[in-house]
């Protein structure tokens, strides 16, 4: 059992999901927030692919904060609710679409999904994704990895890490634990990931009460 991760049955076709970055969404530029972050948005706000890229994880890195002072430095931020991000983007086709329309049918209610890419050799910081008393998950299913790729947590106990092959399974992880993304390896990682909300109790450790959504 992962102290990390919850796997979540979905039918991937890996093969297919691969071919499909390759061919369609590897050859539009991607957005980057850094040297070692960035990618491809499938669901946004306008239905742009490089919408969603915004940097509003630094609000969350204060210990102790709310969800409701989150909301109110978001808001003094400029940033739109990731409940806005719903809208199909350029690569929202194919083997991508059919990924979100699983998603969708579990009731886990996807929202700015996009494709991530880490660069060889990178790492992200030491960040969280969420208040201390939100709901926060993701879904990442890994496209192209490598052994040196990991999804490392900061615990009591020390530094936590798993590596997510590339096999077609779908996690899910709760993101308002600090953690980080590091690829040790000489290739570039590329995962799908979206925000979800388990409304729908599909999950057994991620799921959201429906008064909440």
């Amino acid at each position: 059992m992962s102290l990390i991760y919850e796997k979540i049955p979905l039918a991937i076709d890996i093969e297919a999901l691969r071919d499909h970055f390759l061919k369609t969404v590897q050859p539009l530029p991607a957005v980057f927030q850094s040297d070692a972050f960035g990618g491809w948005s499938v669901l946004s706000s306008n239905g742009d692919y490089k919408d969603g890229w915004h940097l509003g994880h630094k609000l969350y890195q204060t210990p102790g904060m709310t969800r409701e002072e989150l909301l109110k430095a978001a808001k003094a931020a400029g940033l739109s609710s990731t409940m806005l991000f719903n809208r199909p983007t350029e690569i929202h086709t194919g083997p991508m679409a059919d990924l979100v329309r699983q998603i969708s049918e579990k009731g886990l209610n996807p929202r700015r999904a996009r494709i991530i890419i880490l660069k060889a050799g990178k790492a992200s910081s030491w960040h969280r994704d969420g208040a201390d008393d939100a709901y926060a998950v993701r879904l990442p299913v890994p496209i192209i990895t490598n052994s040196g790729c990991l999804f490392e947590i900061e615990t009591k106990d020390g530094i936590i890490s798993e590596h997510l092959p590339a096999d077609g399974s779908a996690y899910l992880i709760k993101v308002n634990r600090v953690h980080r993304v590091i690829n040790h390896g000489d290739t570039d990682r590329i995962n799908f990931v979206t925000n979800i909300y388990d409304t729908n109790r599909t999950s057994k450790d991620h799921r959201l009460s429906i008064h909440a959504f």
